[in-house]
């Protein structure tokens, strides 16, 4: 079966026949590539939304300014981690806290503050050897804050159901404790999407 295609409407002259098969090919490399059209800028804006949507890590981690101005209220060198902290600079600023921490173990709040510096540089295993003891502490806040450092480390290194168990458990006195349960339901929700 053959199509009519009229390219002048006078009479019959200029009646020409075209295979149906050849508009069938026709079709479907238009199809074929509106289709792949279609695809490749849904890939392409997937990939923006993604590296542009913020990770959960990111949204609930402790702010750096919190740590710059602690450190910056101390001494001298303490004051150089900050401005290296504030640059950016982790490296730098784990070397000085380094040092003052294995000086004294002891020191919860410097601890702390090293274990943010150590899980924004990603060294989890640090991290956790320096905020393990913290929370086996007696003080009930800084073992909360334990808890909520460790559940960012894990969350961080993609090991969600650990860090959902550190995260619950914060207690309802901390100051994170809103925090971790908001992000403990957004785990809960990764899971089942």
């Amino acid at each position: 079966m053959d199509a009519l295609i009229l390219s002048n409407f006078s009479g019959n002259a200029g009646v020409q026949t075209v295979k149906p098969h050849y508009i069938a090919k026709g079709l479907k490399r238009i199809a074929l590539s509106s289709t792949v059209k279609l695809l490749l800028v849904i890939a392409v804006g997937s990939i923006a939304w993604i590296s542009w949507k913020p990770n959960l890590y990111e949204q609930y981690k402790i702010d750096n300014s919190s740590v710059i101005a602690q450190l910056g209220k101390s001494n001298a060198e303490f004051k150089t981690a900050a401005e290296y902290l504030d640059n950016g600079d982790y490296y730098e600023a784990r070397q000085i806290l380094s040092k003052h921490y294995l000086k004294d173990l002891g020191n919860v709040n410097l601890a702390k503050q090293y274990a943010i510096i150590l899980i924004e540089s990603n060294c989890f295993e640090t991290s956790k050897q320096v905020l393990y003891p913290v929370f086996d502490s007696g003080n009930t806040s800084h073992k909360a804050d334990a808890a909520y450092l460790l559940g960012l480390t894990f969350l961080k290194e993609g090991r969600h159901s650990v860090s959902q168990h550190w995260l619950s458990k914060v207690s309802s006195s901390s100051i994170y404790y809103h925090q971790a349960k908001d992000l403990i339901s957004k785990l809960d929700g990764i899971k089942a999407g």
